[in-house]
């Protein structure tokens, strides 16, 4: 599972005790899969501090079918909260990277 936040989009230090982390099981980085091969993807987003995360989004949702068509594909979850002491939005991006091939 790849799980911390690759990509962190906030108007201060990305290195604060309330950034949203995502965790992703499926698809795995680096996984193959063969051309029309079923496979749902597996994500989740939270947050240990207690404040509430904004929003939580993949490029598929967790639970549904990932795209299994011949390439190279990027799979992304996002997630955000807010920085209680200013407000200011904190935004993490993660992202794994699969190969799906012909049969």
């Amino acid at each position: 599972a790849v799980m911390y936040p690759q990509v962190v989009l906030a108007p201060q230090s990305p290195f604060v005790s309330f950034t949203p982390l995502v965790e992703i099981d499926v698809p795995a980085n680096g996984a193959t899969y063969t051309a029309g091969q079923i496979v749902d993807a597996r994500w989740s987003c939270f947050l240990g501090s207690g404040t509430p995360l904004r929003g939580c989004a993949g490029t598929a949702t967790s639970g549904s079918a990932i795209s299994t068509t011949p390439g190279v594909h990027t799979f992304s979850v996002t997630t955000s909260t807010n920085d209680p002491r200013t407000g200011a939005v904190v935004k993490v991006i993660v992202s794994v990277t699969y190969t799906v091939h012909r049969h």
